[in-house]
């Protein structure tokens, strides 16, 4: 409990400091603040006995404070990227201005649209299914879509970070005002809807926090009217994603009323550091060494068959079985990567992806396809205060993100080439 209270009070200073140097809320404050709230949620629920009624295979005694310090360490090096782009201006002037880039997101936005009216039946389907039937279905093998709207789902998943941050600079421009607010609130429901159909609680919350995310980076050149209209719709779907998550929990726990649903809700923000200290840290009687995060790269290089789990009740049972971790329990991004490489790979490996997310910004101004990248690496830090879910398990995935990235970055060094030339002439 000490050291639990201790390693809140780091993340309560450093959020503190963070406020101090970057002048307000932006978007390294809130991902400072989120871990800030996690560790405090941590402690209430450890305090008042929500986590020991709910994990009780732990051993008190093992906690390290040296574990917590550690990983407030590695967390603060792993969010400069963040504070980078919190404090960097966004270069406006490379930005395409052409009809038809303009044109190519308006389709997307269209085809988006119509995805979305075939997602509202599929979410019908899964509330008159019952919410708890559908979660032991998701946890029993994956969930089966129309051929058309996995393949459509897919698409849009890969394009998402793409268009959520085009459509934020669309929101910059007085022009295209109202049919970015749309698009914005189009991607917000897109994301929203998938998550609620899988009955996935974190899933909700973290579409909520793309919202702002991409919010936060734009807010300075929205104008105010604009704002308050993203404001006020924040606040709303904030009241829905209460309601939405206490529905998956009531639905888990519906006989034993709404009390047992608020200790589970606590207990689901609350148990990452916790387990990180007593269940985690120093308890592995064997590390995976890539065969969870990148399957194919360790079949390629240790010529070993990956264990193709028929669901996630089979999954979390084989690697618990192989490590004596809990896996699928959230554990925070240093717990699961020592769960996979070990102490000294998996802080080694955290540092080597933070330095190379550190190059994304490069001088006094941020390019928009710069913003891509971190909003992707936001989201693994983000993620990263419960677990990590960024694995390289989807290589066709990653080859669909980097495609958007390469494809921004040619844009903007067109534009750039065009006015080198328009100079030149001049």
């Amino acid at each position: 409990m000490l050291f639990l209270s201790i390693n809140a009070l780091m993340y309560i200073y450093a959020f503190v400091i963070a406020v101090k140097k970057t002048h307000g809320l932006n978007v390294y404050t809130f991902l400072v603040g989120w871990f800030m709230a996690i560790a405090v949620i941590g402690v209430i629920s450890f305090a008042d006995g929500t986590y020991q009624d709910t994990f009780q295979d732990f051993n008190i005694e093992v906690i390290d404070l040296f574990y917590f310090i550690l990983a407030f360490f590695v967390y603060l090096y792993l969010f400069r990227p963040i504070k980078k782009l919190a404090t960097t201006k966004i270069d406006n002037s490379r930005i395409p201005h052409s009809r038809a880039f303009k044109y190519f997101l308006f389709l997307h936005y269209t085809l988006l649209f119509v995805l979305i009216c075939y997602l509202i039946p599929l979410l019908g389907r899964t509330i008159s299914n019952g919410i708890q039937e559908t979660y032991i279905e998701k946890m029993s093998g994956p969930r089966d879509y129309p051929k058309y709207i996995f393949l459509s789902k897919r698409y849009f998943t890969g394009a998402y970070y793409f268009l959520y941050v085009c459509t934020g600079y669309l929101l910059t421009l007085k022009p295209y005002t109202k049919i970015a607010l749309f698009a914005f609130f189009e991607l917000f429901a897109f994301q929203t809807l998938l998550n609620l159909i899988e009955v996935s609680r974190g899933g909700v919350l973290f579409a909520i926090t793309d919202f702002i995310f991409v919010y936060l980076i734009f807010r300075k050149d929205i104008n105010k009217k604009t704002r308050k209209i993203l404001t006020r719709s924040l606040s709303i779907s904030l009241i829905v994603i209460i309601f939405a998550t206490a529905a998956i929990t009531l639905s888990r726990f519906g006989a034993d009323g709404a009390r047992v649903a608020f200790k589970e809700v606590e207990r689901y923000f609350g148990e990452s550091f916790p387990n990180y200290g007593y269940r985690v840290m120093g308890e592995a009687k064997a590390h995976l060494y890539g065969e969870r995060f990148a399957p194919f790269i360790y079949e390629y290089i240790y010529g070993k068959e990956v264990y193709k789990a028929e669901g996630m009740f089979d999954y979390q049972n084989y690697y618990e079985q192989k490590t004596n971790i809990p896996i699928l329990n959230f554990k925070t991004l240093v717990g699961d990567f020592y769960t996979e490489f070990g102490l000294l790979w998996g802080i080694f490996w955290l540092i080597i992806i933070g330095h190379f997310f550190s190059f994304a910004i490069k001088g006094r101004k941020c390019h928009l396809y710069s913003v891509i990248i971190l909003f992707y690496y936001y989201q693994f830090c983000f993620i990263g205060a419960n677990d990590n879910i960024k694995t390289l398990s989807d290589p066709q995935m990653l080859c669909m993100n980097a495609f958007w990235v390469v494809l921004m970055y040619y844009l903007e060094s067109v534009v750039r080439f065009n006015d080198v030339k328009l100079q030149m002439k001049n």
